[in-house]
């Protein structure tokens, strides 16, 4: 196990402090440059030479290694205290350098997908994680998750011992009137910063205690909701992407669905066009990758049934189509609320996996006569 001279085990902090973490971030980043290409992820999301994001796609160079190295010691800088809780560094150096490199660039490709996915589409929801990542990882805030929902307070210790048995903040339908949130804030809210991020959600929280009269926990979504109340939200660059799915939803209630109040908003709209997404995800699927899919996630096949059915001479082709077919669903999923990584809402993905399932049906029935 590596460790420290004399204090234990390693974690991510000191890892980065050492000069052979390059070559591993050199790696990683080689890998994730790859990955973005083959992925479309937009080329404002990748660093230039500078190290910085273009302002505009059209003064973009070529993302450089050294640029992304230099991006993704920084974030993995951002996310050393988290990661330490669930994926320990030592843990995850033992089994070896290879390990490491993939780990990074698969966390990074999610965090890139995760950007695509929200800044161009829910400005709302791109703020929502920014706050919940920044206020988990500050030792200036106490965290805590209720009910599947995250709540923070900014209390001293004078305070802390009230907020132990204390009840969360509800909501107000008033923000507008509320004082605004400081200025270096409302400038551009998608460069938030940690310091900042942490010092405007200390100031909503005071101003909630200013009007109960005590401490209690805030929950990070009243806090996004009273900062989108304050600031200007820039336009899409594209439409959301509901609207590509039902022409009936280009109108008002797309519009503005980002200062919703209802937080299950985005499931709601997924869940409604589910037969209308399992298409789109089976639009370039041949006949035989439905058939083979079906055989296996609704009936259940052995492998050496499914390599028949596609063609192969062996379980083992069979075993990689699969796996081809698999990662195809996961790609797709990670572009949709409620069906990704990020988010995942078991029943919803059952429901969109019966759908798919429904459309392969066909293509299956057709390959077994």
């Amino acid at each position: 196990m590596v460790s420290r001279t004399g204090t234990g085990p390693m974690n991510w902090s000191d890892w980065l402090q050492r000069a052979e973490c390059h070559a591993v971030l050199e790696l990683a980043a080689r890998l994730i440059l790859r990955e973005a290409k083959r992925r479309s992820i937009p080329s404002r999301l990748l660093p230039e030479s500078n190290g910085s994001a273009a302002q505009h796609p059209s003064s973009r160079g070529a993302p450089s290694i050294q640029a992304m190295v230099n991006t993704l010691w920084l974030y993995v800088q951002q996310q050393a205290k988290v990661w330490e809780q669930g994926h320990a560094f030592a843990a995850l150096y033992a089994q070896g350098e290879n390990r490491l490199v993939q780990f990074l660039a698969r966390r990074y490709i999610l965090h890139l997908l995760d950007l695509s996915r929200t800044q161009s589409a829910s400005p709302y929801r791109a703020l929502y994680r920014r706050l919940r990542q920044y206020l988990h990882s500050s030792d200036a805030v106490q965290y805590r998750l209720m009910g599947g929902h995250s709540y923070y307070a900014c209390a001293h210790k004078d305070e802390q011992e009230a907020l132990k048995d204390s009840a969360s903040w509800g909501s107000s339908d008033s923000y507008k009137v509320w004082p605004a949130p400081p200025l270096s804030f409302c400038r551009d809210f998608h460069s938030l910063r940690r310091d900042e991020a942490v010092n405007v959600a200390c100031f909503f929280w005071r101003e909630v205690v200013r009007r109960l009269g005590k401490p209690c926990w805030v929950s990070v979504r009243e806090l996004t909701r009273y900062l989108l109340t304050h600031v200007s939200v820039p336009p899409s660059e594209r439409e959301v992407l509901f609207s590509e799915l039902s022409a009936d939803e280009e109108e008002d209630p797309i519009r503005d669905w980002h200062h919703a109040v209802d937080a299950d908003q985005e499931r709601t709209l997924v869940h409604r066009d589910l037969p209308r997404l399992a298409q789109k995800l089976l639009a370039d699927w041949e006949e035989h990758e439905r058939a083979v899919f079906y055989a296996r996630h609704a009936i259940e096949q052995k492998l050496a049934d499914i390599a028949e059915l596609s063609g192969h001479r062996g379980p083992s082709g069979a075993k990689y189509l699969l796996e081809q077919l698999n990662r195809r669903v996961h790609d797709f999923c990670l572009t949709w609320p409620g069906l990704s990584f990020f988010d995942e809402d078991q029943e919803l993905v059952h429901e969109f996996l019966e759908e798919v399932l429904k459309i392969c049906k066909s293509a299956w029935e057709g390959r077994s006569d």
